[in-house]
């Protein structure tokens, strides 16, 4: 891939990282750096204003960026790929075209990442690849997931990773639940903003433990913990999960 031209604008900008939209005749992309990797390229900090002229070095090849920082940061960009990755890649069993070069980029996906996922996932293809690196699923964290979870395929672990699914909020709800849990169960419990501190308040008033469904139901229906003890203490017994989704389901008396 020869050196490839295009143009460049600020979408994010946190203290800690810089996120910027790309767009080139292959494609357009957000490339997302932290401090370190800023730092790396010779930005002391987040910028705010003044000149731009920096590159960042990723495994697939290197964005270079020129402009400004001011009135509505933007420029000029340039990519140009490394000449070993796409021979790497296609080692492992990837062959990539040149818009799946420069993706990969965007992403910081390595060489070495893509190894272990396949080493780990024999079957996982580009696609899910590029996925999971998206939302910042790395080997390490498919591994545990994997380890934690009743997960077949690479795919099962990418919507963890959309979701926000954390290892501690994995390995917290594998403890707190009915075994086996799944990808699925996790997911679906994120989906419902259900945290740590929700369960742990659910359990001193359950006689079991709860599976992932019953949280996710009790959660959709507006069951607090609160609620929960208070039924309980009503009761003077420990309850089930169906007997608070009933008494949450039902029609309010005068």
């Amino acid at each position: 891939m020869a050196i490839v031209p295009g143009i460049w604008k600020v979408v994010g900008r946190e203290p800690e990282a810089l996120a910027l939209s790309v767009s080139f005749p292959v494609g357009s992309h957000t490339v997302r750096a932290g401090s370190r990797e800023l730092a790396d390229a010779g930005l002391a900090e987040v910028p705010a204003d003044g000149d731009a002229d920096f590159a960042l070095r990723r495994d697939a090849g290197t964005f270079k960026f020129r402009g400004s920082f001011r009135r509505g940061a933007l420029g000029d960009a340039s990519f140009g790929a490394d000449l070993d990755f796409a021979t790497s890649m296609r080692r492992i069993g990837f062959k990539l075209s040149d818009a799946e070069v420069l993706h990969c980029a965007a992403l910081g996906l390595s060489a070495d990442a893509a190894r272990e996922f396949k080493a780990d996932f024999p079957k996982i293809s580009l696609e899910s690849l590029l996925s999971g690196a998206a939302f910042g699923a790395t080997p390490s964290y498919a591994r545990t997931m994997r380890s934690l979870l009743r997960v077949s395929s690479f795919d099962e672990i990418v919507p963890l990773a959309v979701y926000g699914v954390t290892i501690d909020f994995a390995r917290a709800m594998t403890g707190l639940l009915e075994a086996p849990l799944s990808a699925r169960d996790l997911a679906s419990l994120r989906m419902a903003e259900v945290d740590t501190n929700y369960v742990t308040g659910l359990v001193p008033a359950l006689d079991s433990k709860p599976d992932a469904r019953q949280v996710y139901r009790l959660k959709r229906l507006g069951v607090t913990p609160e609620a929960a003890r208070e039924f309980a203490a009503r009761e003077r017994r420990r309850i089930s999960c169906d007997e608070l989704s009933l008494s949450a389901a039902a029609p309010a008396t005068a």
